[in-house]
């Protein structure tokens, strides 16, 4: 006989920081009861073994330390949870003491000095341009991009 579902979620939590969201997901496709699902979900909840906030944090600062900016932490954590705004990453940030945007210029930094190093001789306009357009894919707001080009190095 297969594992109860209480027993599969505690495994799965061992390896995890799982969001309601994604455990749920998690414990249907290994086709538990849905009811059964339901009553797990509550019991781990009244243990403090699933809290959505504090996993919410967690991730944004894992994913703020990764150098990815504010909007898209919010983009990718927004599906898995259901009360995450902007003013909630920005207060989590705050008070994890994450700065997004020295992180961002320490990166930014590195990421110039490689490109200047490059054997492809890019130029001052070419290394700015990829800069810009690599922060952007990260979810950096355009003015803290430029702010690094007035204040940086």
């Amino acid at each position: 006989m297969g594992m109860s579902c209480l027993n599969k979620a505690l495994a799965l939590l061992t390896r995890y920081n799982y969001s309601e969201y994604k455990l749920t997901k998690k414990l249907q496709e290994k086709e538990y009861d849905p009811e059964e699902i339901r009553q797990t979900i509550k019991k781990l909840k009244e243990f403090d073994y699933l809290n959505d906030v504090r996993t919410c944090r967690l991730k944004i600062k894992i994913l703020a330390h990764r150098r990815v900016g504010e909007k898209l932490i919010f983009y990718r954590l927004k599906e898995e949870f259901s009360f995450l705004d902007a003013d909630f990453i920005r207060q989590t940030l705050e008070e994890e003491h994450v700065d997004t945007t020295e992180i961002l210029h320490t990166w930014l930094g590195k990421e110039k000095e490689k490109l200047a190093r490059s054997k492809k001789n890019y130029s001052d306009y070419q290394i700015k341009n990829k800069l810009i357009a690599k922060a952007m894919q990260k979810g950096h707001s355009y003015e803290d991009i430029v702010a690094f080009f007035s204040f940086g190095p």
